[in-house]
């Protein structure tokens, strides 16, 4: 029997998203910002992968979000691959005033596309608040998305800007696409029981 794919309110759903980006972006910062409203400017550096959790409640149904924080050196990449076959979004983070940051984007990408297959990837550029400082214009930063064919926001952990709405505009496509290949693998599912049943 095929499921309505709005209707899980008996199922705990668990996703998980994975944050990439290079050391000193404000990975770390964005969350503490989303999760606790608290920021701080003597924040530590990342080492391995820290996890955050928050649950929530999506048309009637508990939904519990994983946020994989990723330290940003490189001798951390290859630890990161089986974390990356199970992530269901990935959020990609830049710093608008790093150019640096910002062309290691590409890297991150092509690394997750040959771990993982999700459409639920997003692009991050921080510290929207040092607009005096950018490196990086807001256009740079869309005509990228548009490129690796995923959603943009520009944010502030500092000063606490688009901080949530982007977060949760992230939360709610992330579950929405979960949905929509769950609803398709069980009519995979039905269509093969359908043919081994006319082939007994």
């Amino acid at each position: 029997m095929k499921k309505n794919i709005d209707n899980y309110d008996e199922e705990e759903i668990k996703l998980r998203i994975m944050i990439l980006g290079k050391r000193g972006v404000g990975k770390t910062s964005i969350f503490n910002r989303y999760l606790n409203n608290i920021f701080s400017f003597s924040s530590l550096h990342t080492f391995g992968m820290e996890c955050y959790r928050k649950n929530y409640t999506i048309n009637s149904n508990k939904v519990t979000f994983y946020f994989f924080d990723t330290a940003g050196q490189e001798k951390y990449y290859s630890k990161f691959t089986n974390y990356l076959r199970n992530a269901n979004g990935i959020i990609l983070v830049y710093d608008i005033t790093k150019e640096d940051s910002f062309e290691i984007i590409k890297i991150w990408f092509d690394q997750l596309k040959d771990n993982n297959n999700t459409n639920s990837i997003f692009l991050l550029g921080n510290k929207s608040d040092l607009n005096t400082k950018r490196a990086i214009s807001k256009e740079d930063g869309i005509t990228l998305a548009e490129e690796l064919n995923c959603e943009f926001f520009e944010v502030s952990a500092l000063s606490n800007e688009n901080i949530s709405e982007a977060i949760e505009k992230i939360v709610d496509i992330t579950y929405k696409n979960y949905l929509k290949e769950k609803n398709k693998n069980s009519i995979y599912i039905e269509m093969r029981d359908h043919k081994k049943i006319q082939n007994c």
